[in-house]
């Protein structure tokens, strides 16, 4: 169903002002899964506009509590228009808004995210996106470092905002959520966290206190939200732009899976190869990305922060229902339609916690506490011990996991 015809002529007003001449829109289509998206084909109703692209993407404001408010359309107007103004093409550009509830950014097109191309069914194709995922992310990271002044300086200038980030490196956030898992442990007779709290509290430390690790991100760098072309990514979703720890971004080549998706892995090989080519980008902005005494460390206490978290749902996990349908597929998507399995996930999370932390050499005790967790979970949950199945681009013989 195509936008409410006010907002389409408030669009054509805001194009016309920033084009300098009538500007009609031509078609409206909603964008499927994000009904606040529509793409708008667009044409001059005069003479020709050179720089007048043939199509816009418009995002309205969100209706209902989550993620909604103007503030998040001032974010990513704020971190386009920093990304453009530093030469970065890593993100849409910003091309009008009227401030309160319409937002005109560049149409990226119809390239495949990374999402799509590794539940597709061409290996080659899914590891190219993976590597320019990671190529792109320590770019953006390489690019921003040491700029968070310039962003905020900007983001103020469209009304007041906190500079502190959102999400599970916002200020107070894994401390709250360690209080909420310990408690939880205890009412679920799951092991107690003995002997972890000195490491939690280092893991706070790392990301409230970043150094010159500290670079834009999005707020929400998934395979989803970016569009994958050749050996490029450009990213998108900028609502909850902020400024913090670059590793907290990172962890998503750990967790290649969308949060709440169904768990699939990539291969190790693979894996390897692209926080390699991460790291190899970030050095450009940190040369100490490319140690490992600097770099494993960090990664361990964002996967152990982004763990604390995500633990939180214990409560919510146990008592289920476990499985339903994910529905972010690709177009011409054939297979079954997967299930998730919210228990088999979260004790996916945990194990890359261990195994990042085991890899740094850091963080022991809470990675022996997220051990003896792992081994009760399963017990517990005996969907949890189902074996972790690769993406279906690396793995056609299983598409849709169950």
């Amino acid at each position: 169903m195509p936008p409410a015809l006010p907002m389409l002529e408030t669009v054509e007003a805001l194009l016309s002002s920033r084009f300098g001449a009538p500007i009609r829109v031509l078609r409206a289509q909603r964008f499927p899964h994000y009904p606040q998206v529509t793409r708008c084909a667009l044409e001059a109703a005069g003479a020709a506009v050179p720089d007048l692209p043939d199509t816009v993407v418009v995002r309205v404001l969100r209706d209902g509590p989550a993620r909604s408010g103007v503030a998040r359309l001032h974010n990513e107007r704020a971190a386009l228009e920093f990304l453009e103004s530093i030469g970065s093409s890593l993100a849409p550009r910003f091309i009008a808004g009227d401030g309160e509830r319409i937002f005109v950014s560049e149409d990226l097109g119809t390239h495949p995210s990374l999402l799509d191309l590794l539940l597709g069914s061409d290996a080659a194709a899914a590891r190219r996106g993976l590597l320019a995922f990671a190529r792109g992310l320590g770019l953006l990271h390489a690019q921003t470092a040491g700029r968070a002044a310039v962003y905020h300086q900007r983001r103020a200038r469209l009304d007041p905002a906190d500079d502190a980030p959102e999400g599970f490196t916002e200020p107070g956030r894994v401390e709250a959520a360690w209080r909420r898992v310990r408690d939880v442990a205890a009412q679920l007779g799951l092991p107690p966290p003995r002997g972890a709290g000195a490491d939690v509290e280092a893991v706070v430390h790392t990301l409230t206190e970043p150094g010159r690790h500290v670079a834009l991100s999005s707020g929400d760098p998934g395979p989803a939200n970016c569009k994958i072309a050749g050996d490029s990514v450009r990213f998108y979703d900028f609502e909850a732009a902020c400024f913090h720890h670059a590793l907290a971004d990172a962890i998503v080549l750990r967790y290649p899976y969308p949060t709440g998706g169904p768990v699939w892995r990539v291969p190790p090989d693979i894996t390897a190869a692209i926080e390699r080519t991460y790291r190899q980008e970030l050095a450009a902005a940190w040369p100490n990305a490319l140690a490992d005494a600097h770099y494993n460390p960090g990664m361990a206490a964002a996967c152990a922060a982004w763990t604390i978290v995500r633990l939180e749902r214990l409560p919510r996990v146990d008592a289920g229902p476990d499985r339903d349908h994910w529905t972010l597929l690709p177009a011409g998507w054939s297979a079954p339609i997967p299930t998730r399995s919210r228990r088999r996930q979260l004790v996916a999370i945990v194990e890359t916690c261990i195994a990042s932390a085991r890899r740094a050499g850091t963080l022991q005790a809470f990675a022996a506490w997220c051990d003896d967790m792992v081994h009760a979970l399963r017990a517990r949950w005996p969907e949890a011990s189902e074996e972790t199945p690769l993406f279906p681009a690396f793995d056609r013989g299983s598409p849709a996991p169950d």
